[in-house]
């Protein structure tokens, strides 16, 4: 009886939560001199799994199958220049669960949303993945990278395990390494919004000063944080807003691909640097990817530079990579962005407590949690 017992005991450790998971999501930190913080959520809400965990430069961290495996809505993205908490960023602070992003309690002066984002509707292992049976589908991924709202850091994208398709194409992943933030048009033509003067797409953080992302066309032109008067009464029906944002009704997806949005620098340049990836709403880019059960790897950037070209010697045939060739691949390149002083966290100030923690520690400056509402998640497509 007592042999029973033990081995009983052995069988509930082995099937407990977290016994064996399957790694689902690694997120790599490929930027070699800052280490990023990576902030996540599930259908607006908070999802399972730490929140605002610190990634050294090399490291990475994994979100295993009991913090995705059947939940819907799912972004994951990368924050730079944090506090101690993870918080008040000056890169990546957008708010969002549990997420403190401006330095006075007012959401208004959080950054706008254009992070860099992994999205993914999880499916269930074991269940079905049958796209010709709708039915049959709880068990396929349902896998995103949209740069329709703008960019903060490259990335590469790697399905490491499983087979992806889009647009009826197999994929394998997706490399955005050289989509850095000097790529982002500071001369811009948004039309009759701006009809006298360019517009340059660069998001200035008013607490570093420097850039901390890139707009999209859309977002430019409706997100009035940080200063952007360009945005201020407008919004995504606007008559001289709607051909960026692709509003539907009036616009369809013929009216948009035929219009304005198409043409701006912003798109030209994801689609040389970040070939395969939503510009825009109804862009022709390969979009949302459908999985069956897999592992994805997501690597992000210093956000001034891409990894380079190795300048070590050539990999001798059949052998691995000598070790000065791996540390040259992985280095940012000689002009690489330097974020470590302009994201220095602000002076010391009194911190708060974040909603649904317990008090935290005082921060270096005063937290702010934005609004969110709970959905009920379904395994659905995450909507770009």
């Amino acid at each position: 009886a007592a042999s029973l017992a033990r081995w009983g005991a052995v069988v509930l450790a082995l099937n407990a939560p977290g016994c064996f998971a399957v790694p689902r999501l690694t997120i790599t930190n490929g930027c070699m001199s800052e280490p990023i913080w990576i902030a996540h959520l599930a259908n607006v809400g908070v999802g399972p799994g730490k929140q605002n965990q610190r990634v050294a430069p090399g490291a990475s961290i994994v979100f295993d199958q009991t913090e995705t495996d059947g939940l819907a809505g799912t972004r994951y993205w990368p924050k730079m220049g944090c506090d101690a908490q993870g918080n008040n960023c000056a890169l990546g602070g957008s708010g969002g669960p549990m997420q403190a992003c401006s330095h006075d309690g007012d959401y208004s002066k959080c950054a706008p949303p254009i992070d860099t984002k992994f999205e993914a509707t999880w499916g269930r292992q074991g269940a079905p993945c049958n796209p010709a049976v709708p039915s049959e589908m709880a068990g396929c991924d349902f896998v995103d990278m949209s740069l329709v709202d703008g960019w903060t850091l490259p990335f590469k994208l790697e399905v490491t395990s499983g087979k992806c398709t889009s647009a009826e194409k197999d994929v394998a992943g997706i490399d955005c390494s050289g989509l850095t933030l000097d790529k982002c048009p500071t001369t811009e033509n948004l039309g009759p919004s701006s009809p006298d003067r360019p517009v340059s797409m660069v998001a200035v953080s008013p607490h570093s000063h420097k850039p901390a992302g890139c707009y999209g066309p859309c977002l430019k032109l409706i997100d009035d944080k940080w200063g952007n008067t360009l945005a201020t009464g407008r919004d995504r029906k606007h008559p001289n807003v709607a051909p960026y944002c692709c509003t539907t009704p009036p616009m369809t997806s013929e009216s948009c691909n035929a219009g304005l949005v198409v043409g701006t620098k912003y798109v030209q340049a994801v689609h040389q640097h970040c070939p395969g990836v939503y510009a825009f709403a109804y862009d022709d880019g390969m979009g949302l990817m459908r999985c069956s059960y897999g592992q994805y790897k997501v690597t992000f950037f210093c956000p001034g530079a891409g990894p380079r070209a190795a300048t070590a010697p050539a990999r001798p045939a059949g052998g691995p990579p000598p070790p000065a060739q791996v540390a040259a691949a992985a280095a940012p390149s000689a002009a690489a962005w330097a974020p470590t002083p302009a994201y220095a966290p602000s002076p010391a100030r009194p911190g708060t407590a974040l909603s649904s923690q317990a008090a935290a520690p005082p921060a270096e400056v005063s937290p702010h949690v934005a609004p969110v509402a709970a959905v009920g998640a379904a395994n659905a497509p995450p909507v770009a």
